[in-house]
């Protein structure tokens, strides 16, 4: 598998004028790191990283130290929610290159006592439009994963491009997640070990799991009432999911997305509105009739 995952990578680098490797931290992107930079040790690392909730970024700062690499992270350029599974993906939109990806994070109940994030006040996170000149991405998504909304979501390509001149590669296409396993144990290979057991598989509490956030998105989610009772300032409130961008995933070509178990952070160019009149955080907007109640990302 090792030498397989190496000469896709070399044949991305080929013509590469400034390649990086995608990582969320998790196990998989973690492998991918650990034999890009076998290859090419000055590689850069992109890893989009939330303003909130610190402590799930304990071994993603570990890491970084420990191998003396290059992080980037920018600000997205849109955010929206993607349902499915009865769940609730943010979906958040970055300019890269010559596209653009999307980052699904996941999301879960909050619990009081606990740290949580209001769904709200992450959809009104600053964006940005960025300007980031990679010309080629290896990303770690695999054939095998299941996405918690969609389901499996196999890979039918080694390579997807993302406009005009960058390209996304998928070195980790065949492997499975044992594979992982057994190299991340085999290399000796550091890996998070609040999120993953002894043997490299994921831990069923979710805490201090950077793909999963604990948020609250009663007065945001389509799937609530007219009216819900809101946490933070402990009053019921009216639900403005009308107002909110849905985007819904397009991916003829492999049914790719992200919000995979181990590797949130890919790739998809191309979405679409799930319903043309719906809003947008930050966009004014408003259904028929009240022109007074739009929300404001400023």
């Amino acid at each position: 598998m090792k030498n397989r995952t190496e000469h896709t990578i070399r044949k991305a680098l080929l013509k590469a004028k400034r390649p990086a490797v995608l990582w969320s931290g998790g196990k998989d992107s973690g492998v991918l790191l650990d034999i890009a930079l076998g290859i090419r040790p000055d590689i850069e690392v992109i890893h989009f990283k939330l303003p909130f909730l610190p402590a799930k970024y304990q071994h993603h700062h570990k890491l970084q130290e420990t191998l003396g690499i290059t992080v980037h992270d920018w600000l997205p350029s849109r955010l929206a929610l993607t349902h499915g599974n009865n769940r609730i993906d943010v979906c958040e939109t970055y300019d890269i290159g010559s596209g653009e990806i999307s980052v699904m994070r996941g999301t879960e109940p909050f619990e009081e006592g606990k740290p949580w994030v209001c769904g709200l006040d992450w959809l009104n996170r600053p964006t940005c439009k960025a300007t980031a000149n990679f010309d080629v991405l290896l990303c770690g998504h695999k054939s095998c994963d299941i996405d918690p909304l969609t389901g499996n979501v196999p890979l039918e390509i080694d390579m997807k491009r993302l406009g005009a001149f960058t390209e996304c590669w998928y070195p980790l296409r065949d492997w499975t997640d044992e594979d992982i396993s057994n190299y991340t144990l085999s290399n000796h290979i550091l890996y998070d070990e609040n999120r993953y057991d002894a043997r490299v598989v994921s831990k069923e509490d979710k805490s201090l799991n950077s793909d999963y956030i604990q948020a609250c998105m009663r007065c945001v989610d389509k799937r609530e009432g007219d009216f819900v009772q809101c946490p933070k300032l402990q009053a019921d409130i009216e639900n403005i999911s009308r107002f909110i961008r849905h985007e819904q995933q397009v991916h003829a070509y492999c049914n790719v997305r992200s919000g995979l178990p181990d590797m949130r952070g890919v790739l998809q160019s191309q979405v679409e509105l799930a319903d043309p009149k719906e809003g947008q955080v930050g966009r004014e907007w408003y259904p028929e009739g009240d022109a007074t109640g739009g929300l404001s990302a400023t």
